[in-house]
């Protein structure tokens, strides 16, 4: 087994924390199998830290992002199902057309709980 795993990319930092360098466009988030440490560097130091190419690295972070990606949209999908399913069940509850009463079906979506757990589902996966 790997001691690092890949996470993914982002811009959520600019400092990688092996060496100290800042002003990164994005960095490379890492993860410690055996502290569980998580924490950001630049290719060259998260390929020296997992003793893999920068090439290894970049393509691992590349697949990472991806796999995120998918998820996103994927999580994006069920909701959007599931508020079309909303919008028709509304529709037939209280007799009223879909089309022209969006803000009166998608306000009481958006209270349900099932749109408050779809969301955090997404929400985390995005994080």
């Amino acid at each position: 087994m790997k001691r690092f795993k890949i996470l993914g990319t982002n811009g959520d930092q600019d400092v990688c924390d092996i060496c100290g360098r800042v002003d990164l466009q994005k960095v490379v988030w890492l993860e410690d199998s055996e502290s569980g440490q998580v924490f950001a560097a630049g290719t060259v130091c998260a390929a020296k830290m997992a003793k893999w190419t920068v090439k290894e690295i970049k393509s691992a972070a590349r697949e990472a992002d991806n796999r995120k990606r998918k998820s996103i949209m994927a999580a994006n999908s069920r909701i959007s199902d599931a508020a079309c399913k909303f919008r028709d069940e509304w529709s037939k509850r209280t007799g009223r057309p879909t089309q022209g009463n969006f803000k009166a079906w998608h306000t009481e979506w958006l209270a349900t709980e099932e749109f408050e757990t779809l969301e955090t589902a997404r929400d985390k996966i995005a994080a």
